[in-house]
Protein backbone atom coordinates (compact mmCIF):
# COMPACT_ATOMS: atom_id res chain seq x y z
CA UNK A 1 0.00 0.00 0.00
CA UNK A 2 1.44 3.40 -0.68
CA UNK A 3 2.55 5.66 2.30
CA UNK A 4 0.77 8.88 2.80
CA UNK A 5 3.54 10.67 1.45
CA UNK A 6 3.52 9.15 -1.45
CA UNK A 7 0.44 9.18 -2.50
CA UNK A 8 0.23 13.08 -1.72
CA UNK A 9 3.53 13.43 -4.01
CA UNK A 10 1.38 11.43 -6.53
CA UNK A 11 -1.73 13.50 -6.18
CA UNK A 12 0.34 16.61 -6.88
CA UNK A 13 2.44 15.03 -9.39
CA UNK A 14 -0.94 14.33 -11.73
CA UNK A 15 -2.51 18.44 -10.95
CA UNK A 16 1.26 19.34 -12.52
CA UNK A 17 1.13 16.88 -15.96
CA UNK A 18 -2.15 17.72 -16.67
CA UNK A 19 -1.90 21.67 -16.90
CA UNK A 20 1.58 20.98 -18.52
CA UNK A 21 -0.62 18.61 -21.20
CA UNK A 22 -2.25 21.95 -21.80
CA UNK A 23 0.37 24.47 -22.09
CA UNK A 24 2.20 22.55 -24.53
CA UNK A 25 -1.07 22.83 -26.80
CA UNK A 26 -1.32 26.94 -26.36
CA UNK A 27 2.12 26.78 -27.01
CA UNK A 28 2.41 25.90 -31.03
CA UNK A 29 2.89 21.95 -30.71
CA UNK A 30 5.20 20.60 -33.77
CA UNK A 31 3.32 17.99 -35.84
CA UNK A 32 4.65 15.95 -38.91
CA UNK A 33 2.47 13.88 -40.70
CA UNK A 34 4.00 11.45 -43.15
CA UNK A 35 2.42 8.83 -45.37
CA UNK A 36 4.52 6.17 -47.43
CA UNK A 37 2.97 5.12 -50.66
CA UNK A 38 0.05 5.66 -52.73
CA UNK A 39 -0.25 9.33 -52.67
CA UNK A 40 -4.21 9.83 -54.50
CA UNK A 41 -5.27 7.50 -51.53
CA UNK A 42 -3.50 9.43 -48.99
CA UNK A 43 -4.48 12.37 -49.91
CA UNK A 44 -7.93 11.47 -48.52
CA UNK A 45 -6.39 10.26 -45.84
CA UNK A 46 -4.58 13.45 -44.85
CA UNK A 47 -7.72 15.39 -45.63
CA UNK A 48 -9.46 13.55 -43.07
CA UNK A 49 -6.46 14.50 -40.96
CA UNK A 50 -6.48 17.92 -41.74
CA UNK A 51 -10.07 18.59 -41.49
CA UNK A 52 -10.31 17.25 -38.16
CA UNK A 53 -7.48 19.76 -36.89
CA UNK A 54 -9.90 22.64 -38.58
CA UNK A 55 -12.99 21.49 -36.80
CA UNK A 56 -11.08 22.09 -33.44
CA UNK A 57 -9.87 24.94 -34.58
CA UNK A 58 -5.84 23.87 -34.73
CA UNK A 59 -5.93 25.04 -38.27
CA UNK A 60 -7.46 28.08 -40.31
CA UNK A 61 -8.46 28.23 -43.54
CA UNK A 62 -5.21 30.05 -44.91
CA UNK A 63 -2.98 27.43 -43.27
CA UNK A 64 -5.60 24.67 -44.75
CA UNK A 65 -4.90 26.35 -48.67
CA UNK A 66 -0.86 26.52 -47.72
CA UNK A 67 -1.41 22.59 -46.33
CA UNK A 68 -3.20 21.68 -49.37
CA UNK A 69 -0.41 22.50 -51.30
CA UNK A 70 1.83 20.35 -49.16
CA UNK A 71 3.75 23.12 -47.73
CA UNK A 72 4.89 23.57 -44.37
CA UNK A 73 3.02 26.04 -41.89
CA UNK A 74 4.10 27.27 -38.64
CA UNK A 75 0.31 28.63 -38.17
CA UNK A 76 -1.17 30.42 -35.44
CA UNK A 77 -1.97 27.12 -33.00
CA UNK A 78 -0.14 24.61 -34.82
CA UNK A 79 3.24 23.75 -36.73
CA UNK A 80 2.78 21.09 -39.25
CA UNK A 81 5.58 19.51 -41.33
CA UNK A 82 3.76 17.55 -44.22
CA UNK A 83 5.65 14.28 -45.87
CA UNK A 84 5.16 12.02 -48.26
CA UNK A 85 7.92 9.78 -49.19
CA UNK A 86 8.42 6.62 -51.16
CA UNK A 87 7.73 2.67 -49.19
CA UNK A 88 11.31 1.72 -48.04
CA UNK A 89 12.58 1.47 -44.70
CA UNK A 90 15.04 3.84 -45.25
CA UNK A 91 13.72 6.85 -46.15
CA UNK A 92 11.64 5.79 -43.33
CA UNK A 93 14.02 6.15 -41.29
CA UNK A 94 15.60 9.54 -42.35
CA UNK A 95 12.21 11.15 -41.52
CA UNK A 96 11.56 10.25 -38.25
CA UNK A 97 15.09 10.99 -37.18
CA UNK A 98 14.53 14.56 -39.42
CA UNK A 99 11.70 14.45 -37.33
CA UNK A 100 13.30 14.31 -33.63
CA UNK A 101 15.79 16.33 -35.12
CA UNK A 102 13.30 19.40 -35.26
CA UNK A 103 11.39 18.36 -31.80
CA UNK A 104 8.53 17.24 -32.96
CA UNK A 105 5.51 16.84 -30.21
CA UNK A 106 3.65 14.49 -32.80
CA UNK A 107 4.48 11.91 -36.05
CA UNK A 108 1.12 11.02 -37.42
CA UNK A 109 2.27 8.06 -39.22
CA UNK A 110 0.31 6.46 -42.50
CA UNK A 111 1.70 2.62 -43.38
CA UNK A 112 2.87 0.12 -41.22
CA UNK A 113 6.90 0.63 -42.50
CA UNK A 114 6.51 4.73 -41.37
CA UNK A 115 5.09 3.42 -38.36
CA UNK A 116 6.93 0.52 -37.33
CA UNK A 117 9.92 3.05 -38.03
CA UNK A 118 8.74 5.75 -35.62
CA UNK A 119 7.87 2.90 -33.38
CA UNK A 120 11.34 1.67 -32.95
CA UNK A 121 13.16 4.72 -32.82
CA UNK A 122 11.51 6.02 -30.33
CA UNK A 123 10.63 3.19 -28.15
CA UNK A 124 13.30 4.04 -25.67
CA UNK A 125 13.13 7.53 -25.45
CA UNK A 126 12.59 9.32 -21.78
CA UNK A 127 10.24 11.48 -23.71
CA UNK A 128 8.75 10.21 -26.73
CA UNK A 129 6.64 12.28 -29.25
CA UNK A 130 3.08 10.86 -29.60
CA UNK A 131 2.87 8.11 -32.26
CA UNK A 132 -0.35 8.17 -34.28
CA UNK A 133 -0.99 5.71 -36.74
CA UNK A 134 -2.97 4.82 -39.77
CA UNK A 135 -3.17 3.09 -43.06
CA UNK A 136 -2.42 0.29 -42.11
CA UNK A 137 -4.26 -3.13 -41.71
CA UNK A 138 -2.11 -5.43 -38.62
CA UNK A 139 -0.18 -3.64 -35.92
CA UNK A 140 0.34 -7.08 -33.79
CA UNK A 141 2.18 -8.52 -35.94
CA UNK A 142 3.74 -5.49 -37.19
CA UNK A 143 5.00 -5.24 -33.43
CA UNK A 144 3.36 -2.00 -32.70
CA UNK A 145 1.28 -3.13 -30.10
CA UNK A 146 0.24 -6.12 -28.39
CA UNK A 147 -3.38 -5.97 -28.20
CA UNK A 148 -5.98 -2.57 -28.26
CA UNK A 149 -4.75 -1.81 -24.78
CA UNK A 150 -1.68 -3.37 -24.25
CA UNK A 151 1.24 -1.65 -25.85
CA UNK A 152 3.66 1.51 -25.54
CA UNK A 153 2.15 4.73 -23.78
CA UNK A 154 2.95 6.81 -26.44
CA UNK A 155 1.23 4.93 -29.80
CA UNK A 156 -2.21 4.78 -30.22
CA UNK A 157 -4.30 4.78 -33.99
CA UNK A 158 -6.65 2.87 -36.10
CA UNK A 159 -6.12 -0.12 -38.83
CA UNK A 160 -8.26 -1.46 -41.15
CA UNK A 161 -9.25 -5.02 -41.13
CA UNK A 162 -8.38 -6.30 -44.78
CA UNK A 163 -11.51 -8.72 -45.40
CA UNK A 164 -9.64 -11.36 -47.42
CA UNK A 165 -12.12 -14.06 -46.94
CA UNK A 166 -14.43 -11.17 -48.89
CA UNK A 167 -12.36 -10.32 -51.28
CA UNK A 168 -11.03 -13.64 -52.80
CA UNK A 169 -14.31 -15.11 -54.22
CA UNK A 170 -14.38 -12.32 -56.38
CA UNK A 171 -11.47 -14.15 -58.06
CA UNK A 172 -13.50 -16.87 -59.22
CA UNK A 173 -16.69 -14.52 -60.52
CA UNK A 174 -14.49 -13.19 -63.02
CA UNK A 175 -12.76 -16.17 -63.96
CA UNK A 176 -14.01 -19.42 -62.57
CA UNK A 177 -11.90 -21.86 -64.17
CA UNK A 178 -9.17 -20.32 -61.89
CA UNK A 179 -7.01 -22.91 -60.81
CA UNK A 180 -3.18 -20.83 -59.91
CA UNK A 181 -2.62 -17.52 -58.31
CA UNK A 182 -0.06 -15.82 -57.31
CA UNK A 183 0.83 -13.53 -54.95
CA UNK A 184 3.53 -10.27 -54.26
CA UNK A 185 4.75 -8.58 -51.29
CA UNK A 186 6.98 -6.84 -49.12
CA UNK A 187 9.45 -9.12 -47.13
CA UNK A 188 9.76 -5.71 -44.64
CA UNK A 189 6.04 -4.94 -44.90
CA UNK A 190 3.85 -6.53 -41.97
CA UNK A 191 0.71 -5.72 -43.30
CA UNK A 192 2.25 -7.40 -46.82
CA UNK A 193 3.05 -10.65 -45.17
CA UNK A 194 -0.26 -11.07 -42.86
CA UNK A 195 -2.19 -10.19 -46.03
CA UNK A 196 -0.20 -13.05 -48.52
CA UNK A 197 -0.44 -15.87 -45.76
CA UNK A 198 -4.36 -15.02 -44.93
CA UNK A 199 -4.80 -15.15 -49.17
CA UNK A 200 -2.85 -18.78 -49.58
CA UNK A 201 -4.59 -19.91 -46.53
CA UNK A 202 -8.07 -18.56 -48.07
CA UNK A 203 -7.21 -19.69 -51.56
CA UNK A 204 -5.97 -23.40 -50.87
CA UNK A 205 -9.37 -23.80 -48.90
CA UNK A 206 -10.88 -23.03 -51.91
CA UNK A 207 -9.00 -25.47 -53.73
CA UNK A 208 -6.58 -22.84 -55.56
CA UNK A 209 -2.46 -23.52 -55.94
CA UNK A 210 -0.86 -20.56 -54.91
CA UNK A 211 2.86 -19.62 -55.86
CA UNK A 212 4.20 -16.58 -53.63
CA UNK A 213 6.92 -14.01 -54.51
CA UNK A 214 8.56 -11.78 -51.95
CA UNK A 215 10.22 -8.63 -52.90
CA UNK A 216 12.82 -6.11 -50.99
CA UNK A 217 12.19 -3.06 -53.36
CA UNK A 218 10.52 -1.45 -56.04
CA UNK A 219 13.05 -2.98 -58.47
CA UNK A 220 12.23 -6.59 -57.49
CA UNK A 221 8.63 -5.76 -58.98
CA UNK A 222 8.44 -6.87 -62.66
CA UNK A 223 11.19 -9.74 -61.97
CA UNK A 224 8.90 -10.74 -59.26
CA UNK A 225 6.01 -10.85 -62.10
CA UNK A 226 7.60 -12.55 -64.36
CA UNK A 227 8.94 -15.18 -61.87
CA UNK A 228 4.91 -16.03 -61.26
CA UNK A 229 4.62 -16.16 -64.92
CA UNK A 230 7.33 -18.95 -65.11
CA UNK A 231 4.78 -20.89 -62.79
CA UNK A 232 1.96 -20.48 -65.21
CA UNK A 233 -0.11 -18.43 -63.03
CA UNK A 234 -3.54 -17.17 -64.22
CA UNK A 235 -4.19 -14.34 -61.94
CA UNK A 236 -2.21 -11.98 -59.92
CA UNK A 237 -3.52 -11.10 -56.22
CA UNK A 238 -1.69 -8.33 -54.10
CA UNK A 239 -2.47 -8.15 -49.98
CA UNK A 240 -2.76 -4.32 -48.73
CA UNK A 241 0.91 -3.61 -48.80
CA UNK A 242 2.52 -0.35 -48.67
CA UNK A 243 5.71 -1.25 -50.91
CA UNK A 244 4.01 -3.12 -53.40
CA UNK A 245 1.04 -0.70 -53.29
CA UNK A 246 4.07 2.13 -54.64
CA UNK A 247 4.57 -0.33 -57.12
CA UNK A 248 0.95 -1.20 -58.80
CA UNK A 249 1.81 0.78 -61.84
CA UNK A 250 4.70 -1.68 -62.61
CA UNK A 251 2.61 -4.62 -61.66
CA UNK A 252 0.11 -3.33 -64.06
CA UNK A 253 2.25 -2.93 -66.71
CA UNK A 254 3.93 -6.55 -66.28
CA UNK A 255 0.30 -8.31 -65.90
CA UNK A 256 -0.62 -6.10 -69.24
CA UNK A 257 2.15 -7.81 -71.38
CA UNK A 258 1.59 -11.52 -69.68
CA UNK A 259 -2.57 -11.67 -70.06
CA UNK A 260 -2.93 -11.66 -66.56
CA UNK A 261 -5.83 -10.53 -64.18
CA UNK A 262 -4.00 -8.09 -61.72
CA UNK A 263 -6.25 -7.35 -58.52
CA UNK A 264 -5.03 -5.77 -55.60
CA UNK A 265 -6.77 -5.64 -52.02
CA UNK A 266 -7.96 -1.67 -51.68
CA UNK A 267 -10.25 -0.74 -54.21
CA UNK A 268 -8.65 2.40 -54.99
CA UNK A 269 -5.37 0.37 -56.81
CA UNK A 270 -7.68 1.12 -60.06
CA UNK A 271 -6.48 4.62 -60.28
CA UNK A 272 -2.79 2.89 -60.37
CA UNK A 273 -3.51 -0.01 -62.76
CA UNK A 274 -5.81 -2.70 -61.02
CA UNK A 275 -8.16 -4.35 -63.30
CA UNK A 276 -10.31 -5.33 -60.35
CA UNK A 277 -9.95 -3.86 -56.44
CA UNK A 278 -11.88 -5.08 -54.20
CA UNK A 279 -11.68 -4.68 -50.20
CA UNK A 280 -12.05 -2.01 -47.43
CA UNK A 281 -12.59 1.62 -48.16
CA UNK A 282 -11.64 3.54 -45.38
CA UNK A 283 -9.25 6.26 -46.62
CA UNK A 284 -11.12 9.54 -45.30
CA UNK A 285 -12.25 7.77 -41.90
CA UNK A 286 -8.90 6.56 -40.82
CA UNK A 287 -7.61 9.87 -41.37
CA UNK A 288 -10.51 11.79 -39.61
CA UNK A 289 -9.55 9.40 -36.40
CA UNK A 290 -6.08 9.63 -36.40
CA UNK A 291 -7.32 13.67 -36.71
CA UNK A 292 -9.85 13.31 -33.69
CA UNK A 293 -7.00 11.59 -31.79
CA UNK A 294 -4.41 14.14 -32.35
CA UNK A 295 -6.61 16.89 -31.25
CA UNK A 296 -7.85 15.18 -28.02
CA UNK A 297 -3.74 14.68 -27.67
CA UNK A 298 -3.15 18.19 -27.75
CA UNK A 299 -6.08 19.90 -25.60
CA UNK A 300 -5.06 17.23 -22.95
CA UNK A 301 -8.57 15.37 -23.43
CA UNK A 302 -6.85 11.60 -23.61
CA UNK A 303 -4.06 9.85 -22.24
CA UNK A 304 -2.89 8.51 -25.38
CA UNK A 305 -1.44 5.14 -22.62
CA UNK A 306 -5.14 4.16 -22.28
CA UNK A 307 -6.62 4.98 -25.99
CA UNK A 308 -7.25 1.71 -27.75
CA UNK A 309 -6.20 0.79 -31.09
CA UNK A 310 -9.62 1.77 -33.06
CA UNK A 311 -10.65 -0.70 -36.21
CA UNK A 312 -12.76 -0.62 -38.81
CA UNK A 313 -13.77 -2.52 -42.03
CA UNK A 314 -16.01 -2.50 -45.23
CA UNK A 315 -15.69 -4.17 -48.45
CA UNK A 316 -16.59 -1.99 -51.85
CA UNK A 317 -15.42 -3.57 -55.26
CA UNK A 318 -13.54 -1.22 -58.33
CA UNK A 319 -13.17 -1.78 -61.60
CA UNK A 320 -10.88 -0.55 -64.33
CA UNK A 321 -13.11 -0.91 -67.45
CA UNK A 322 -9.99 0.24 -69.48
CA UNK A 323 -7.52 -2.02 -68.22
CA UNK A 324 -9.69 -5.27 -68.78
CA UNK A 325 -10.24 -3.56 -72.37
CA UNK A 326 -6.71 -3.75 -73.07
CA UNK A 327 -6.63 -7.34 -71.73
CA UNK A 328 -9.64 -7.79 -74.13
CA UNK A 329 -11.20 -8.93 -70.74
CA UNK A 330 -15.13 -8.74 -70.17
CA UNK A 331 -15.29 -8.12 -66.90
CA UNK A 332 -18.50 -10.01 -65.34
CA UNK A 333 -21.75 -8.35 -64.99
CA UNK A 334 -22.19 -9.18 -60.85
CA UNK A 335 -18.73 -7.41 -60.25
CA UNK A 336 -20.29 -4.71 -62.44
CA UNK A 337 -23.20 -4.30 -60.13
CA UNK A 338 -20.98 -4.19 -56.74
CA UNK A 339 -18.79 -1.89 -58.14
CA UNK A 340 -18.80 1.86 -56.69
CA UNK A 341 -15.49 3.21 -58.98
CA UNK A 342 -15.27 2.37 -61.63
CA UNK A 343 -12.79 3.75 -64.09
CA UNK A 344 -14.13 3.96 -68.07
CA UNK A 345 -12.75 5.75 -70.96
CA UNK A 346 -9.96 7.93 -68.96
CA UNK A 347 -13.06 8.57 -66.63
CA UNK A 348 -13.57 8.23 -62.64
CA UNK A 349 -17.55 6.95 -62.32
CA UNK A 350 -19.03 6.91 -58.61
CA UNK A 351 -21.93 5.42 -57.54
CA UNK A 352 -23.12 4.54 -53.68
CA UNK A 353 -20.61 4.59 -51.05
CA UNK A 354 -17.64 5.36 -53.66
CA UNK A 355 -19.32 8.91 -54.06
CA UNK A 356 -19.90 9.50 -50.58
CA UNK A 357 -16.23 8.79 -49.71
CA UNK A 358 -14.58 10.96 -52.09
CA UNK A 359 -16.96 13.96 -51.53
CA UNK A 360 -16.72 13.85 -48.08
CA UNK A 361 -13.07 14.75 -48.15
CA UNK A 362 -12.60 18.60 -47.97
CA UNK A 363 -15.74 19.08 -45.60
CA UNK A 364 -14.98 20.73 -42.63
CA UNK A 365 -17.87 19.56 -39.99
CA UNK A 366 -17.92 22.49 -37.32
CA UNK A 367 -17.15 21.66 -33.87
CA UNK A 368 -20.64 21.93 -32.35
CA UNK A 369 -21.82 19.38 -34.83
CA UNK A 370 -19.36 16.52 -33.98
CA UNK A 371 -17.81 16.94 -30.87
CA UNK A 372 -20.53 15.09 -28.91
CA UNK A 373 -20.68 12.14 -31.03
CA UNK A 374 -16.21 12.56 -30.92
CA UNK A 375 -16.61 12.60 -27.20
CA UNK A 376 -18.45 9.17 -27.51
CA UNK A 377 -16.00 7.70 -29.54
CA UNK A 378 -13.36 8.42 -27.59
CA UNK A 379 -15.06 7.30 -24.34
CA UNK A 380 -15.60 4.00 -26.00
CA UNK A 381 -11.74 3.68 -26.39
CA UNK A 382 -10.75 4.21 -23.00
CA UNK A 383 -8.78 1.37 -21.83
CA UNK A 384 -9.57 0.53 -18.11
CA UNK A 385 -7.54 -1.33 -15.64
CA UNK A 386 -9.61 -4.34 -16.06
CA UNK A 387 -9.36 -4.23 -19.84
CA UNK A 388 -5.52 -3.95 -19.47
CA UNK A 389 -5.39 -6.61 -17.19
CA UNK A 390 -7.75 -8.82 -18.91
CA UNK A 391 -5.68 -8.49 -22.88
CA UNK A 392 -2.36 -9.24 -20.84
CA UNK A 393 -3.64 -11.91 -19.29
CA UNK A 394 -5.08 -13.48 -22.57
CA UNK A 395 -1.51 -12.79 -24.13
CA UNK A 396 -0.35 -14.51 -21.25
CA UNK A 397 -2.02 -17.68 -21.46
CA UNK A 398 -1.16 -17.76 -25.19
CA UNK A 399 2.24 -17.49 -24.49
CA UNK A 400 3.37 -13.68 -26.12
Amino acid sequence: MLGKGLAILLMLFTFWVVPAAMAQADGNPKVMIVFAGPTNQYNITRNGVLDVLQSYGFVNEKERGMLRESQDVEGERITILVRNIQASAADASALVESALDQGVDAIVAGSSIVTQTAVNITLDMDDPPAVIFTRMTNPYMAGIAQATCVKPGHITGMHTVVPYEEIMPLLLIQKPDLTKIGTIHASSDADGIYGAGRIAEIATAMGLIVESAAIAGLADLRPAVQALVSREVEAVIVPYDTVAGEGIPIIAQAALENDLLFFYSTPGAIYQGATIGGGAMLYYEEGAHAGLLLSAHLNGDIDLATTAIHHASNMFVGLNLDMAELQGMEIDARLLEQAVIVIENGELNLSGAGARQLRIAGRVVPLDERQADDKVLLERLQCTDEMIAEQQAALDAAGE
